[in-house]
């Protein structure tokens, strides 16, 4: 579920600006909590959760981590205390600076050859006050004065370019002591951008559209097919020693003359015989990507090193020069000192300033580097998007409170002996939020138990002392386990809504939340796994579209208050520069199934209007669910035309995978008994159960038919979901890729593919053959010609383009970059938005995915207090209102909250 914040550079700066009206909490304080059940038990714990089962703590390798991985390490923001219970505690100040948003900011190549760069460094055009829409610190900075905190470049239409962060200056700490700088959350980033690491998060962050992170992973698979092995330390990680008993990098490295080698001796050596080249592209590759530290060179900040560059014995020392330097320490002892790859190269450090300067802090220091928008120490680190892909505000505060986690390396590599040996037991994780691990027990029906961290730097605005969670995999147990008041938070199964509503103090914890996103089904299109499976045909794929009653779906799967969905995009509140929602350029929208029939078979291009859908922000509404995308009689036909192309066949065996829950056993069934209903015992599918782990590895190799997702990693752009056919994303053991499918989760089918598709095909009718023209499809489809040429065009891979250069191509156009043919042409927003509906509806013509429901419309009943919501366990301010750890808090549940 994609759960965002809306912003708008359009809005003006008063409204930016308006404060948030402090709510008093007087009338919802708890004097003399009651317990809401009469059964509550004495428990150890302040709040008790319920979670899916885990087998592991690694957050680097696993998803599933993902849900409570903010209790347990701070990310740059977070989420707040909910308002009544911020009236109490005061609100911490969090400003960010915005640079540029004019015709200087049209590409950051612009931006630093304007006089923009010089005239505006400490003083930001304005700022976001991003503690007035509920945003909070974690391990960033808060200083009030100007923007220091956080601040970004944005283009003229209010897309992020580029933004420099500061952290908190080590008041965040890790558990076992050491102090959090910057170089915690680029070493998760290359963690997870290593292809060594073998992490699941690694197309989710390559879909974060880093600069140059793409580049980087496919150089190693070059090599990987090149070589048949990987290459070792891609990111060029000097090794360890351990210095005054303290792990620090071995920077010291000499060639046979005693010189000290370079970084690109050092750091990235040859590992196979002939490889040279092919290992300084990795190295140049991995210095482009746009993710830098304002850290000067490793094992000392950049404030101690100005100040040994004060004393008298290093004044001849140039600190610019080469990748290595020696210094004096204070004790008039050498110090070797190698530079740092992932310095900023964008930053101007002005040494000349050193020696007139008194550097007591590290805001003093900081002031050695000219630029504020570029990172400027060891706290500070700046993140670029492709140019071809700048990002919304909502997108980039998403990365900030979510996608970007510190990892303590130095722990890892030394004490654990590897990232793969990291997450496995309570000995073998460091927190540093606002919980410690009291005591962990991984795999079914365990429990981890957190406790209050005292040496958190926030600590005081930490609400409860001691957290339980449990893991549990089953709904029907976790309703019972709030009945009885073990836990304080449940989903509520659909069979249970109307027990919990008939009790007036269940019903008072009761409340709905809606989410963004699509569920739906995938086929193994890969040519190289499935290529003789009979999935491959989009005629049965599209007899199944159609043959899928998507209410019923709902109510077998545990989804009653969500929707039925036959759009594969799921845009969620996205909006145009203008405010009005993109799904406005859906509606009206219609296509029309191959064959003729008795009745009009029109199918709308969405299943509800925009106005119909708000309906699901409503507590109670009476929407209707019915799918207009359930088409019998169609499904009937597409089925006659792919059996008149296999005359004689039988049967046909399909296996539909599913990772042992409720919900997707209960999806496949409804797959299986739908396609009985209509096509009797023609298709055999078989369901699979598998453990979370093993389901996942089967989608990600290939090694299934049908699979059911939820797609809302997608994102909410306005490309993010079509964008997913234009290249593949499948196996290709030759080219030594054996994983595939996040990105391209039929793996095989492509735009391109479905043109050449038209070019020649015939089809099947009856036993007769009827010719079926690009030109006739175009029409069923209802697509103008101007929009179809266009998505031709960017369907095709021109012979002079990489793969790199391909995607920033399509990227540009999806984020209104357009080339000055295309601005002659009169494209515009607006164009924009026909492309992605046309795409939606090649998308339906050959069904690729099907999709069903909207994800996350849902009533929780909840007794959590303090929080702004548990989509992810970020607890800091969280406390059960049953059983307050402090006198006088609100009464108030996230979903009551004002």
């Amino acid at each position: 579920m994609k759960k965002k914040i809306k912003y708008s550079l359009g809005l003006a700066l008063s409204s930016l600006m308006a404060p948030v009206i402090a709510i008093s909490c007087a009338s919802n304080a708890s004097k003399e909590p009651t317990p809401l059940l009469s059964n509550n038990k004495k428990l150890d714990y302040d709040l008790g959760l319920s979670a899916p089962s885990l087998n592991s703590l690694n957050y680097v390798l696993y998803k599933s981590v993902d849900l409570i991985v903010p209790s347990l390490v701070d990310t740059v923001y977070k989420f707040g205390p909910v308002s009544e219970l911020q009236a109490i505690l005061g609100k911490t100040p969090l400003t960010f600076g915005v640079y540029g948003n004019n015709n200087n900011s049209v590409s950051l190549e612009k931006y630093v050859n304007s006089p923009d760069l010089e005239n505006n460094n400490y003083q930001s055009d304005r700022s976001y006050p991003f503690d007035n829409f509920g945003i909070d610190v974690g391990a960033g900075s808060f200083q009030a004065l100007s923007a220091r905190g956080g601040r970004g470049l944005f283009t003229p239409n209010a897309r992020v370019i580029t933004y420099t962060i500061t952290l908190n200056d080590g008041r965040s700490r890790w558990s076992n002591g050491d102090v959090q700088t910057v170089d915690d959350f680029l070493d998760y980033i290359h963690y997870i951008a290593d292809i060594n690491t073998g992490s699941q998060k690694q197309i989710d962050l390559l879909s974060r559209d880093i600069k140059g992170l793409d580049q980087f992973v496919s150089l190693q698979n070059e090599y990987l097919k090149k070589f048949g092995t990987t290459y070792k330390n891609p990111w060029g990680y000097p090794p360890y020693e351990k210095v005054n008993g303290k792990w620090q990098y071995k920077v010291d490295a000499r060639d046979e003359n005693g010189n000290q080698l370079s970084n690109k001796d050092y750091l990235w050596p040859s590992q196979n015989d002939g490889d040279e080249q092919d290992v300084e592209k990795i190295q140049q590759a991995a210095l482009n990507v746009g993710f830098w530290s304002g850290r000067l060179f490793f094992n000392i900040s950049n404030k101690d090193l100005y100040n040994l560059l004060k004393l008298k014995d290093n004044k001849d020392v140039d600190p610019s020069d080469g990748d290595t330097i020696t210094l004096k320490d204070k004790d008039g002892n050498d110090l070797v000192l190698r530079r740092n790859p992932y310095i900023d190269p964008r930053q101007v450090f002005q040494y000349a300033r050193i020696d007139s300067s008194n550097f007591q802090s590290y805001e003093d220091a900081r002031l050695i580097g000219k630029y504020i928008i570029f990172a400027r120490d060891e706290h500070e680190f700046r993140v670029e998007y492709a140019e071809s892909n700048p990002k919304s505000i909502d997108d980039m505060i998403n990365d900030l409170n979510r996608n970007w986690l510190p990892i303590n390396r130095a722990f890892v590599e030394n004490e654990l002996g590897g990232i793969q040996n990291f997450g496995k037991d309570k000995r073998s994780i460091l927190t540093n939020g606002p919980f410690l691990i009291d005591s962990l027990i991984l795999g079914s029906q365990g429990s981890l138990t957190l406790a209050k961290n005292q040496s958190y730097f926030n600590v005081n605005r930490t609400i409860s002392n001691k957290i339980k969670i449990y893991f549990n995999d089953e709904r029907n147990l976790e309703s019972a386990m709030f009945s009885d008041g073990y836990i304080a938070f449940a989903k509520i199964p659909s069979v249970l809504q109307k027990k919990f509503w008939a009790d007036p103090e269940f019903r008072n914890l009761m409340s709905k939340t809606t989410g963004y996103g699509t569920l739906g089904f995938m086929f193994n299109l890969d040519q190289e796994t499935n290529k003789d499976s009979y999935i491959n045909d989009p005629d049965l794929r599209n007899a199944f579209y159609y043959a899928i009653n998507r209410e019923v779906m709902l109510f077998n799967s545990g989804w009653n208050n969500s929707y039925p969905v036959i759009t594969w995009t799921g845009f969620g509140n996205a909006h145009k520069s203008d405010g009005t929602a993109i799904e406005f350029g859906f509606q009206d929208q219609w296509t029309t199934p191959k064959g003729s029939y008795a009745t009009d078979q029109k199918v709308p291009l969405q299943n509800y209007s925009y106005g119909d859908h708000l309906s699901k922000n409503y507590k109670f509404e009476a929407t209707n669910r019915t799918d207009q995308g359930y088409r019998p009689e169609v499904a009937k036909h597409y089925m006659e035309v792919f059996k008149a192309k296999h005359p004689g066949l039988k049967q046909v065996n399909l296996t539909y995978i599913f990772n042992s829950t409720e919900e997707q056993r209960n999806v496949g069934l409804v797959l299986k008994n739908s396609l009985e209903l209509l096509f009797g015992n023609f298709i055999n599918l078989e369901l699979k159960a598998l453990p979370e782990n093993v389901y996942i590895s089967k989608v990600e190799e290939g090694d299934f038919d049908i699979a059911y997702k939820n797609f809302d990693s997608f994102g909410t752009e306005i490309d993010s979901y079509v964008k997913a056919f234009f290249v593949e994303d499948g196996i290709n053991r030759e080219n030594s890729k054996t994983t595939g499918f996040n990105l391209n989760p039929s793996g095989g089918f492509t735009y391109k593919k479905y043109f050449d598709s038209l070019a020649d095909s015939k089809d099947l009718v009856n036993g007769s053959l009827v010719a079926k023209t690009e030109e006739e499809t175009r029409e069923r489809l209802g697509v103008s010609q101007e929009i179809w040429d266009k998505i031709k065009e960017l369907s095709q891979r021109r012979d002079d383009e990489d793969e790199f250069q391909y995607k920033d191509r399509y990227s540009n156009f999806f984020s209104y970059q357009f080339t000055d043919k295309e601005k002659t042409q009169g494209y515009d927003e607006n164009k924009v938005i026909e492309i992605v509906a046309g795409l939606e509806k090649i998308i339906r013509d050959v069904a690729p995915v099907i999709p069903l429901m909207e994800v996350d419309t849902l009533w929780n009943i909840s007794r959590v207090g303090g929080t702004r919501n548990l989509f992810r366990y970020d607890l800091q301010y969280a406390y059960d209102i049953d059983r307050p750890p402090i006198p006088g808090l609100p009464r108030v549940t996230a979903g009551q909250s004002s």
